[in-house]
């Protein structure tokens, strides 16, 4: 929604916000927890990256924006221009790695000019829209965007995408993403062929983990993207979080 037909950036009027919450997928994890539908039958494990921390904090944005005028944080969003924003194949432009057991299928709900003079409407022959999707790091995980902790100080890969499994269309897309874990230690890693490090690589130890959730937490609270509340939150569950020894 961010660029035209041609895959061209969209200038964004200075009333207008647009945010990506990086690394979600459509439906969130109480969506999932409560709605079998949107579950069923997925081929990788479900992306349950809880993005309501963000809804609440630009909430309140909103609010202060119609209320007292104050301006709410800047759009978040990937861009065809910088780069943020490719197609979806081949899979080295994308970017996404070779993660073990995985296949990346660079699957997009495509978008064409129709022909409404027939019933019902079909494609004009040559009329794609060139649909783009946001670039990922080494990680797999999107570079653009909002970057919750759970992405920018990441134990794994979150993606937007995932595919449905036997007897449910299979192999079309769901309205769930994917969650690859890092591996736990080099080894494991080096045996499973993993290009991605490993958590005891990213983490030396329990104290790293803390204080870079703490200092991605502080990014975002300074950005007004996270309440108080989330940001106490986010730093307990990472002090709680086996990771690091």
């Amino acid at each position: 929604i961010v660029t035209d037909e041609n895959g061209e950036d969209i200038p964004v009027p200075d009333d207008v916000r647009v945010y990506l919450f990086s690394g979600t997928g459509h439906a969130g994890p109480i969506m999932l927890n409560h709605n079998a539908a949107f579950s069923q039958n997925p081929t990788y494990p479900m992306n349950l990256l809880n993005y309501n921390p963000l809804n609440r904090s630009l909430l309140v944005a909103l609010d202060e924006w119609a209320t007292q005028g104050i301006p709410p944080p800047a759009s978040r969003f990937p861009l065809s221009g910088d780069g943020t924003l490719v197609p979806p194949l081949p899979q080295t432009t994308f970017g996404f790695p070779d993660i073990p057991g995985v296949r990346y299928p660079g699957l997009v709900n495509e978008l064409s000019e129709m022909d409404y003079s027939q019933q019902p409407p079909r494609p004009i022959p040559g009329h794609d829209y060139l649909v783009l999707v946001p670039k990922v790091d080494a990680d797999g995980n999107e570079r653009a965007g909002i970057r919750l902790p759970d992405i920018s100080v990441p134990l794994g890969t979150y993606t937007g995408w995932n595919i449905r499994g036997a007897g449910f269309s299979q192999g079309v897309l769901m309205l769930v993403g994917s969650y690859f874990p890092f591996a736990a230690t080099a080894e494991e890693r080096l045996a499973n062929g993993d290009p991605r490090p490993s958590l005891e690589e990213r983490y030396p130890g329990h104290k790293h983990y803390v204080e870079a959730v703490t200092r991605a937490v502080a990014e975002l609270q300074e950005e007004r993207l996270l309440l108080a509340e989330d940001a106490e939150r986010y730093v307990a569950k990472a002090a709680a979080a086996p990771v690091g020894g």
